[in-house]
């Protein structure tokens, strides 16, 4: 009798695609209005805002004090989103994985958790949302960040001319955009 393995093999050393895979079957991706606890949305929040961040020059009280005030800025926004009519949806895989925040056309928050960015879960809940609230939504995307920006422009959005803040660029949806 012979045994078979199905084996996966990758470069990266935190990631372990024979449990991604295994986790992966009979889920789907469902996006959605998020209807779970503050502490669901806290957690997303905080594990995304974590991921690939830690400053390694710094000494660990350091690194942690600035989690901290970030996630303080962070939990406050979204609580006062939420208290003058701002909307959350989500991502979920197997369990919610992500979350964007809506207020007035703008994209307030828009957070994957580590694990499951780069596969194409962010962008599904874009195009969700966007679908929902129409064409006049845009988010601000800080110049040095590369990833977001690729996923605005991945489901149609570009850059405006008009600029917000100098270390921001405004995303807007094309006029012609089909979703």
């Amino acid at each position: 009798m012979i045994d078979e393995q199905i084996s996966l093999g990758v470069d990266k050393p935190w990631c372990n695609p024979d449990s991604s895979f295994l986790a992966a079957m009979g889920k789907e991706i469902s996006c959605q209005l998020f209807d779970e606890s503050m502490e669901t949305l806290k957690e997303i929040c905080r594990n995304a805002n974590l991921y690939g961040r830690y400053e390694y020059s710094w000494s660990r009280e350091k690194n942690d004090e600035r989690f901290q005030n970030e996630e303080n800025v962070i939990f406050s926004g979204i609580d006062k989103l939420i208290l003058d009519g701002g909307k959350v949806y989500s991502v979920s895989f197997g369990n919610t994985v992500g979350i964007i925040t809506v207020h007035q056309n703008k994209i307030e928050h828009f957070y994957v958790v580590g694990r499951y960015q780069n596969i194409g879960l962010g962008t599904a809940l874009l195009k969700y949302v966007i679908n929902l609230e129409g064409s006049e939504l845009y988010i601000e995307v800080p110049v040095e960040n590369k990833k977001l920006k690729h996923v605005c422009e991945k489901v149609g959005m570009s850059k405006s001319s008009k600029k917000v803040k100098s270390d921001f660029d405004k995303m807007i949806i094309k006029k012609n955009i089909k979703m």
